[in-house]
């Protein structure tokens, strides 16, 4: 699973370095991207719920 994670936040990273958007985007990035797959893990897997609120800080959004 890491491996896929790895290449999404590659891939925003590129995105965001094209678009001259540095630092605090990219670190935020990295945060969504996080939540967004914790959540679809949390959907698919019921017996070990995650949190996702604890994943972003409600200054992050």
């Amino acid at each position: 699973m890491l491996s896929f994670v790895d290449d999404d936040i590659h891939h925003e990273k590129f995105k965001l370095s094209k678009t001259g958007k540095m630092g605090s985007e990219i670190q935020f990035a990295e945060r969504w991207l996080t939540w967004r797959i914790i959540c679809r893990k949390w959907r698919h897997d019921r017996e070990s719920p995650v949190m996702s609120c604890d994943v972003l800080a409600p200054s992050d959004v």
